[in-house]
């Protein structure tokens, strides 16, 4: 019982530390001034963010049941685990990127950079990726602890996790911020985009 208490302490500290990160990040995002040169920020899409997690898990479903399997060794407990974890992290990805893509919105787009910018987009997602890492550790271990009862097997799972889905993330994040800057209008196409709306004196 003590240590479902201290799991569950676990989450919740893990869900209030999500929180206020996604809190500062909204309240440090300045607003745009008037003399603001760059093209504006893509609106977030809800359509746009299921897809991106769609890859993600697809991506992360394989890894999820290699790893599980190694630890249980049943394909049961895996198939099982595998299946909650998954259902969980997709609502816990979504969340997370949509909020990122509503109060920080990439700038990396074609008209702003006429060369995709690894950089800024690694950097964008590393402030991404401490958002969401906290609170699906917090969910696997959780997880894994009310399924198997042993703390150190859902300690070792939810540690092990952080490890080996961060190519995962990292690979999925710059694959769609490459392919969204590619898709994105260039200069001269979003400055005449902004030209029908100008206003003439």
């Amino acid at each position: 019982m003590r240590h479902l208490k201290a799991t569950y302490g676990g989450i919740a500290c893990a869900g209030m530390i999500y929180c206020f990160a996604i809190a500062t990040c909204a309240a440090q995002v300045a607003a745009p001034s008037a003399a603001q040169t760059t093209a504006p920020a893509p609106v977030p899409s809800l359509k746009h963010t299921l897809v991106k997690t769609a890859t993600q898990k697809l991506m992360s479903l394989f890894v999820t049941g290699v790893f599980v399997y190694g630890g249980t060794g049943s394909v049961v407990a895996a198939s099982a685990l595998t299946a909650i974890t998954t259902t969980g992290a997709v609502a816990i990805f979504a969340t997370n990127d949509y909020l990122w893509d509503y109060f920080d919105p990439p700038a990396n787009t074609r008209a702003n950079e006429p060369t995709f910018s690894v950089a800024s987009s690694a950097w964008r997602n590393t402030k991404k990726y401490l958002t969401y890492k906290p609170a699906i550790m917090a969910f696997a271990t959780g997880t894994a602890y009310l399924y198997t009862g042993v703390l150190s097997t859902a300690v070792g799972f939810g540690v092990g996790s952080a490890f080996i889905y961060t190519g995962v993330f990292y690979a999925n994040n710059m694959a769609w911020d490459w392919y969204d800057w590619y898709s994105s209008p260039g200069k001269s196409a979003a400055a005449a985009d902004r030209s029908k709306y100008a206003v003439t004196p």
